[in-house]
């Protein structure tokens, strides 16, 4: 009677982790990045928010965004192509929490698994200004990318990435830096979305 409640026990648990896997192995097969045509929303431009997350930096509201255009969510594909957009609002740490500013990096990741490759182009940055006084201002925006990056023989995967760097100065001259980042592997995969 002991060995057939060891073996049913054991049979119970095998089933349950089977299923649990089984049902997170076909999440991501289907809706790569977490999205599914019932939770995503469109922006106006034709991006589809991927994630979102709030949290205190530097004094300051930090609203972060990553989109992909809506054409372009779907499985993950040993070669292809999307457009990530990773977007940041600072919202002052204050009652009314007014927004500063918003400033994003976006740009256009082709990869190939079978030959190794991967290229970010049409990289556009920017930022909004919604402050109607002189502080705090930007003292610097700064924009870079590089196609096949990282990877050595046998250990990691090649990526391509684009960054926008916001250089904040308050009233009393102390600095803030603040930097949106996107990036995909030969997989297809991006570490932010």
């Amino acid at each position: 009677m002991k060995l057939f409640k060891k073996i049913f026990a054991t049979i119970i648990a095998f089933s349950a982790i089977t299923a649990v896997l089984s049902q997170s192995v076909f999440a991501s097969a289907n809706y790569s990045y977490g999205v599914s045509p019932s939770n995503y929303s469109i922006s106006k431009d034709g991006f589809v928010l991927m994630s979102e997350n709030q949290y205190k930096e530097n004094g300051y509201i930090i609203t972060d965004r990553v989109y992909t255009k809506e054409t372009e969510v779907s499985p993950i594909s040993k070669s292809g192509s999307r457009t990530v957009r990773h977007e940041k609002d600072i919202a002052a740490d204050n009652g009314d929490k007014e927004l500063l500013y918003t400033f994003y990096v976006s740009g256009f990741f082709k990869w190939d698994l079978d030959n190794d490759t991967v290229t970010v182009s049409n990289v556009t940055n920017g930022y909004t200004s919604y402050i109607s006084g002189t502080y705090p201002k930007v003292v610097s925006s700064t924009k870079e990318y590089k196609s096949n990056q990282g990877a050595t023989f046998l250990l990691g995967n090649k990526y391509a990435y684009a960054k926008h760097i916001l250089v904040l100065q308050n009233a009393f001259g102390s600095k803030s830096t603040y930097t949106v980042y996107v990036d995909v592997n030969v997989r297809g995969i991006s570490t932010k979305s």
